[in-house]
């Protein structure tokens, strides 16, 4: 039998397993797919392995091993990142202020006295502005940028609505999107993003690996903010992101070179499975 917890960042989903004896294999896709399966099995976008610090992450207290809904590994997760540093609290692997072992380095995370949590992501990649491409068939502006994820997001027009931004076609959009040729081999996430002045954006992300939108994605998040002040769009460096669930994410770009993500990091339920 398998023990897990179920998290989410803002209804972004993961099956949490403490797997500190490092038991659980991480490159069983099948059984990975299966478990985050929402029709037969628990039902998440992410299964993340708690596990004891690599030696070569010195003073890390816990390491993130994370996996996607259909089994692919990915270097780290923000709201998955977030949520396992609550789990590894309440679990009292780690204090409140830790440091998290990652695939995309050593990463700081506190969990707040509200339970939210703020957590630092890697410096991200330079970033590349008015990439030209042609999407189901019609001419788009996208950016990239790598925040631990690649990202490529393209901004609504100025005069656009949140109705607007509702109407995008994302999961067809998304799949042209994260399989063109400027983003090979590894393809990308892709957000639509919405400016909302003074400091608030509006975004919907496709996931690769999940291989469909999300209810909110943390590494989007910060892509969108990171990308949106190079672009000047927003005067802010402390942007307030409402993803496709609604719950917003506190975004801070005061240093573009540590940017921190903060929200809530909540436990659905916890329990056991065959699987």
């Amino acid at each position: 039998m398998l023990s897990f917890s179920k998290f989410h960042g803002a209804s972004n989903d993961f099956i949490l397993v403490d797997d500190w004896s490092s038991s659980f294999d991480p490159s069983d896709a099948p059984r990975i797919a299966a478990l985050c399966d929402r029709r037969t099995g628990i039902g998440a976008d992410g299964l993340i392995l708690l596990r004891p610090p690599r030696p070569a992450a010195p003073g890390a207290h816990v390491r993130m091993v994370f996996r996607n809904s259909d089994g692919s590994p990915a270097a780290m997760c923000g709201n998955g990142g977030r949520c396992l540093a609550r789990f590894a609290f309440l679990s009292s692997r780690a204090p409140a202020s830790m440091l998290l072992d990652t695939d995309a380095g050593v990463l700081a995370a506190t969990v707040l006295p509200s339970g939210d949590v703020r957590l630092q992501l890697p410096p991200p990649s330079p970033i590349r502005l008015h990439l030209p491409a042609r999407v189901l068939d019609a001419p788009a502006d996208l950016h990239f940028i790598d925040t631990g994820v690649p990202h490529a997001v393209h901004f609504m027009p100025p005069a656009a609505t949140p109705d607007d931004l509702a109407a995008v076609p994302l999961v067809p959009f998304g799949r042209d999107v994260r399989h063109h040729p400027l983003f090979a081999p590894e393809g990308a996430n892709v957000d639509v993003a919405l400016v909302l002045p003074p400091s608030t954006l509006r975004l919907r992300t496709y996931e690769r690996g999940v291989e469909d939108e999300t209810a909110a994605c943390g590494t989007g998040a910060v892509a969108a903010a990171l990308l949106a002040r190079s672009l000047d769009l927003l005067p802010s460096p402390v942007v307030t992101v409402l993803p496709a669930s609604g719950t917003p994410l506190t975004v801070d770009t005061s240093d573009p070179s540590s940017p921190c993500l903060t929200g809530p990091a909540i436990c659905s339920f916890s329990g056991t499975t065959p699987l």
